[in-house]
């Protein structure tokens, strides 16, 4: 099962992360056209897109999943209908987006307003939840294969689009709207040709009524939880702009937020690849099994991205011919580093996923949400924009660990996760590879290798149980 999971990870998690690591290597043919004020225009305008991506599906993708494991003889007749509903529901998601976008992207980027709001609006008008649906399709017939090839060849497409924008054509921060805007297009077709012709999954547009709403029964209550997991993510930059913050501020922000991201993608890949085998694992009632898996995923992203902090100065001093932009390394350090909780955060989940219990996810993401607004609303004023960094650091911690303790949690899982122990962890780490973040580069070598034998026995010790 390990080489299968290793194997998967590598297709969900390299291809697609091709483009996304070749971004970070043309960052020296494009930042030199870019400046803060263009990352902030993006910036603000991705936040509020992401913040509202969690209304998309209204939860149903949990009944997707569910429904293909449970009842697997029948997901044409059951996708079909909520893929139908869904089509419907995204003409009012579409309209929202642009009502919102309208009152908030900035002064700086009035002249191209109508076209911005046309570029992120037009994906989903036209397409819906077609590549989510795809996506999760292949993903759970375990095909990795499909979704790699997709991710590597649109998202190659989409650098050489960023490029040719921003460096050939100097459009500036339009540049990103438009790479999106053709990456997103040609993802949804890829996905609808075959899922409607191949895999003879299409729209229902006379979908049982009473079908739907038991299914928004199961969804609905994740709304307020990806709501908040959202909010949690993207509420720096919303608050920031609300609070008058500059733009070119923002825009630091956002650049030091690109990296925390493309290390949250590796953690969602590597989530893309491993929930199979927890859901399985759940259907088998091998709990023990699974919490294994789930150590075994943490350990590995803590020794990734500990070694990659622990380098990204010298990351910096490659890729980034933005004098500005080349000294933010240390903010990008502790946002890579939140990004830690995901697996333990994604691997408990999945249990209550798993049993439909989805009503008490809300609590934690909401709390996380919450806390990260009101500490930003109270000390950005004060210590100004990086003090965002300490906000998200904080409610990630919240979200990856504070479930663990509701009896909701324990009372369906048998075994022990050790939640105290992770977290004071990942705070550890965090705290040494920032501190040691500007030593000399003997020093970071030896520290590397140390960590990476440690970090290696114990994947070794956990793999042996897991075969146990």
């Amino acid at each position: 099962m390990i080489k299968k999971i290793f194997s998967h990870s590598i297709i969900y998690g390299l291809a697609p992360q091709i483009p996304r690591l070749a971004s970070f290597f043309i960052l020296p043919l494009i930042t030199p056209f870019l400046t803060e004020q263009d990352y902030g225009i993006y910036g603000i305008v991705i936040a509020y897109t992401m913040m509202l991506s969690s209304i998309k599906d209204l939860g149903l993708k949990v009944v997707l999943s569910n429904t293909f494991f449970k009842h697997n003889n029948h997901i044409k007749k059951i996708w079909g209908q909520i893929y139908g509903f869904l089509y419907y529901w995204n003409i009012i998601y579409a309209l929202i987006i642009i009502s919102i976008l309208y009152f908030v992207i900035p002064e700086a980027a009035n002249e191209h307003k109508l076209l911005i709001i046309c570029l992120t609006a037009s994906p989903i008008i036209f397409f819906g939840q077609t590549m989510d649906i795809g996506q999760m399709y292949y993903q759970l017939r375990k095909k990795p294969f499909q979704i790699a090839i997709r991710a590597a060849i649109i998202g190659s497409l989409a650098i050489v689009l960023n490029y040719y924008t921003i460096a050939i054509l100097r459009l500036g921060y339009l540049g990103f709207f438009w790479a999106a805007f053709f990456s997103s297009m040609l993802y949804n077709i890829s996905y609808w040709l075959p899922l409607n012709y191949k895999e003879k999954i299409k729209p229902i547009f006379s979908f049982k009524k009473r079908f739907i709403k038991s299914s928004l029964k199961i969804g609905l209550p994740l709304v307020p939880h990806n709501l908040a997991s959202h909010m949690q993510r993207t509420s720096d930059r919303v608050v920031m702009e609300r609070l008058n913050i500059s733009v070119g501020e923002i825009g630091n922000y956002s650049f030091a937020a690109n990296f925390g991201n493309l290390f949250g993608s590796i953690t969602q890949a590597t989530t893309t690849a491993i929930s199979p085998f927890l859901l399985e694992n759940y259907k088998n009632k091998t709990d023990l099994s699974a919490r294994n898996l789930i150590f075994i995923w943490q350990v590995g992203i803590n020794i990734i991205f500990f070694i990659a902090a622990l380098w990204l100065k010298e990351i910096f001093s490659v890729l980034i011919k933005n004098e500005a932009l080349a000294t933010l390394y240390p903010l990008a350090i502790v946002l890579i580093m939140a990004q830690l909780y995901r697996p333990m955060y994604a691997g408990g989940i999945a249990k209550l996923f798993f049993l439909n219990k989805t009503n008490q996810l809300f609590k934690v993401t909401l709390l996380a949400g919450i806390i990260n607004i009101v500490l930003n609303i109270i000390f950005i004023p004060i210590f100004g924009y990086e003090f965002a960094i300490i906000t998200a650091y904080i409610s990630m911690l919240i979200q990856g660990y504070a479930f663990y303790f509701f009896n909701s949690f324990k009372s369906v899982n048998p075994v022990k996760f050790y939640p105290l122990f992770w977290l004071s962890l990942q705070i550890a780490l965090t705290v040494l590879v920032y501190y040691f973040r500007d030593i000399e580069i003997l020093f970071k070598a030896v520290l590397s290798i140390f960590v990476i034998v440690c970090g290696s026995v114990a994947l070794l010790k956990l793999s042996r149980k897991l075969n146990e």
